[in-house]
């Protein structure tokens, strides 16, 4: 898992040019970090809980 600070490298360095062979080699990330890394546009994506319900909630009235 990428920090924000390795991410912010690796997307100056293919801002400024550098192949991702090249980021991969500086950072000693693999190639396929780098590419992963450089399709994300945003350093995480969070998971979206909010309207999950529980497995335990057509119950919940009989406990109370």
């Amino acid at each position: 898992m990428l920090n924000v600070e390795e991410w912010m490298d690796i997307h100056l360095l293919s801002r400024q040019g550098h192949s991702i062979r090249s980021i991969a080699r500086l950072t000693n990330l693999s190639q396929n970090t780098v590419r992963r890394a450089l399709r994300q546009q945003h350093t995480h994506q969070p998971y979206d809980t909010s309207n999950r319900s529980s497995k335990l909630a057509q119950f919940k009235p009989y406990v109370e």
